[in-house]
């Protein structure tokens, strides 16, 4: 289902006009939504044919050796990100095969996979004792997230809640409308806390197994 140009632009023209800009917000959202799986199929049908082009450059036995060996970096990076959604270089990808290897199936690769948000330092992740470390203002980060995710998921919960609740007999749009995008922002601000605790996780896990290897750890 793809929205009428002229009749798209006539409704955000028609609600500028008339000062209402929730019906903007509204209808830019909507149009967003219904589009969505055709400019998702856009993205992903390009970087499928940037892997075929790479896969067959790869191939041309007249390339240098070293531009070869680029190439071949370049498609597995192009494979883990179309495989999980993830843009990594190939120096951190390399990083987080080995950290994959060293946690074992202890640790969900989901978690390796949040912590490459925070682009860690991976080049010491054969030493007995590496952990992972955390800037401070990956720290403070967090926390905000945190608090402020908390604040805004609960408070944007409850308003939205009671804003259904009175739909029947007081109707606000406006109210609902508010109170929606408090609680999805909320949720948003925690999901960004994921790769900390992912990090965390990590680092106990890559703890103990030092300790069970009777190494001095840190």
């Amino acid at each position: 289902m793809n929205l009428d140009l002229v009749s798209f632009v006539e409704k955000l023209v028609g609600f500028l006009e008339s000062g209402n800009y929730i019906g903007v917000l509204l209808v830019l959202a909507f149009s967003v939504l219904v589009n969505l799986p055709k400019i998702t199929e856009q993205y992903l049908s390009h970087k499928r044919r940037r892997l075929d082009t790479l896969t067959k450059l790869k191939n041309l036995e007249e390339l240098d050796s070293r531009l070869k060996s680029h190439i071949k970096s370049e498609i597995e990076v192009e494979v883990f990100r179309l495989t999980h959604n993830v843009k990594v270089s190939t120096v951190l990808l390399n990083g987080l095969l080995s950290l994959k290897e060293k946690v074992g199936d202890q640790v969900s690769f989901t978690h390796i996979l949040r912590c490459s948000r925070l682009v860690p330092d991976l080049s010491k992740v054969n030493e007995a004792s590496f952990q992972i470390k955390i800037a401070k203002s990956d720290y403070a980060y967090a926390i905000y997230n945190s608090f402020f995710g908390l604040l805004g998921f609960f408070g944007g919960f409850f308003w939205f809640t009671y804003s259904m609740a009175m739909l029947l007999s007081v109707p606000n749009f406006q109210s609902l409308f508010v109170s929606g995008l408090m609680l999805l922002g909320g949720f948003g601000m925690l999901i960004q806390t994921t790769p900390f605790f992912s990090t965390r996780i990590i680092n106990k896990q890559l703890l103990a197994n030092c300790l069970d290897c009777g190494e001095k750890c840190l």
